[in-house]
């Protein structure tokens, strides 16, 4: 049978003799098939302090409300990875959820995994990874003035590995020389 992915069935049996007649029906029994792993998993947002990570249904029965931990760490192995549950009763097959209160320019490690309603885990999916914005420098300011010189200064921003400045004569900075 081509069954459905986290998806409840229910069967019972009985028996025919030679000439077709029925035994009684057994008891129904019941069980649960298994969530598939979720596809397509990806980061699809990035800040300073968040990641959105999103994946597909991958088949996973929604009606009842799949289902699905994601995993955040720092660690590419996933130790001490902090895991949410997420439960989706939609019929959308594409999942969405984000990771608040994150450390800047870090690098994050995600993975994500299907739970049937008998609470049978499927595997991981694939792991992926991301870095996370730096913060913007601070105090940003024109320090020393000339004829044909502008000097600039700012604080700087936590784990920055470089600057970019951007010099135009348009407020809305359109045609500006980086």
């Amino acid at each position: 049978y081509n069954l459905t992915a986290n998806t409840t069935y229910y069967a019972k049996i009985r028996s025919l003799n030679y000439a077709s007649i029925a035994s009684s029906w057994t008891a129904t029994v019941s069980t649960i098939t298994f969530a598939t792993v979720p596809g397509s998993f990806r980061y699809t947002d990035l800040g300073v302090n968040i990641a959105t990570v999103s994946w597909t249904n991958n088949g996973n029965n929604t009606e009842g409300g799949t289902q699905y931990q994601v995993r955040f760490s720092t660690n590419p192995q996933m130790v001490g990875a902090s895991v949410s549950t997420y439960t989706f009763t939609s019929t959308l097959t594409e999942i969405s959820t984000g990771c608040y209160n994150l450390t800047p320019n870090t690098t994050y490690y995600s993975q994500v995994r299907a739970v049937n309603f008998a609470g049978i885990v499927s595997n991981w999916t694939n792991q992926v990874s991301t870095i996370t914005f730096a913060t913007a420098p601070g105090d940003f300011r024109y320090t020393d003035l000339g004829v044909n010189i502008a000097t600039v200064s700012w604080t700087a921003a936590s784990g920055a590995e470089k600057y970019q400045i951007l010099f135009s004569t348009n407020p809305q900075m359109f045609g500006g020389t980086v």
